[in-house]
């Protein structure tokens, strides 16, 4: 009879289990039939060429626990992240724009092959994107990663829209925007510059997400995107490089006295901060990370690593 009894208990047990953090906020249960909706930050067309699982679709019945990712920012390339709790194929990302109707070699966002070259190696077109998946310097640690949200209480994070924010405007603006899904229940919800959200437990969980994605990113095989590129700046390492053609504001991450003291140039500046030079010069270009933006007011970062010719100018920018 306790024999029994024993097995009764266990299955009493078994049988009770809490329900899932992603019920916890408002969520769309899919085994009434009807899928979620999906929006233009992750592209279908993308999605399947990847091979990933549309996570709003009603269609797949069995499924374990998933979060994809997009940030989506003013400038391309945009990014998507698929976080998994599968131990075969815990995470991968992407990165993907829109396919201009032309392309300008100025502009390294309408020139993605060249701008992301060494970053990756492939480039595919679906529908009307082009992508491309980055290399590795360092792989990411993607079991953290999924742990991480899960700390920080991803299943269960408010919107955006129910968080204060400061009226503050942002020279650049990007979105953090989640798709959510544990077996048949899926979530979608987003974060409009969530470092401008007043600080509260629930903001301090956003950036803390925010911060392991910027970590994943700056371990990317950095890009071979060497170019030659003229603009207006004092020189002064992290100081404003104005590109000639673009209304952007890079950051200049050299020291403009050094490089010319490398290239065996006889010239001395002295009180370079009150100075503005027009020069040319080798260098590379990349993004800065999308939650810097709004800190730093810089669209992308300059290394130089040759100035071709330079002459001291009273102008602000090179356009007439």
């Amino acid at each position: 009879m306790k024999f029994w009894g024993f097995f009764l208990l266990v299955g009493i047990t078994l049988g009770c289990s809490s329900p899932h953090p992603i019920t916890e906020a408002p969520y769309i249960d899919l085994s009434t039939g009807v899928d979620g909706v999906v929006i233009e930050a992750f592209p279908a067309a993308v999605v399947d060429s990847l091979g990933w699982t549309n996570l709003a679709s009603a269609g797949v019945r069995k499924f374990g626990e998933e979060f994809q990712i997009a940030i989506i920012s003013d400038t391309k390339p945009f990014h998507l992240f698929r976080i998994s709790k599968s131990r075969k194929n815990p995470g991968e990302t992407v990165l993907f724009w829109p396919i201009p109707d032309e392309s300008d070699a100025l502009t390294p966002e309408q020139n993605m092959q060249q701008y992301l070259n060494g970053m990756c190696e492939e480039f595919e077109v679906a529908g009307d994107y082009e992508y491309c998946v980055p290399k590795f310097s360092r792989e990411a640690n993607w079991a953290r990663t999924f742990s991480i949200l899960n700390d920080r209480n991803a299943w269960s994070a408010p919107d955006g829209s129910v968080l204060e924010q400061d009226s503050e405007i942002t020279e650049k603006n990007w979105r953090l925007i989640f798709q959510a899904r544990a077996g048949r229940n899926y979530r979608i919800y987003e974060y409009r510059n969530p470092e401008m959200y007043r600080n509260s437990e629930e903001a301090v969980d956003v950036l803390a997400i925010s911060a392991q994605l910027r970590q994943i990113a700056n371990n990317f095989t950095p890009a071979r995107n060497l170019d030659v590129f003229t603009g207006i700046t004092t020189g002064v390492k992290g100081s404003e490089f104005i590109p000639c053609g673009s209304n952007e504001r890079w950051r200049f991450d050299g020291e403009l006295s050094e490089l010319i003291n490398e290239n065996g140039l006889p010239f001395q500046i002295e009180e370079q901060d009150s100075l503005r030079f027009l020069l040319k010069l080798d260098g590379t270009l990349r993004d800065e990370w999308y939650a810097q933006r709004s800190t730093t007011g810089f669209a992308k970062i300059l290394t130089p690593s040759h100035i071709n010719s330079f002459s001291v100018t009273s102008a602000t920018s090179c356009q007439k």
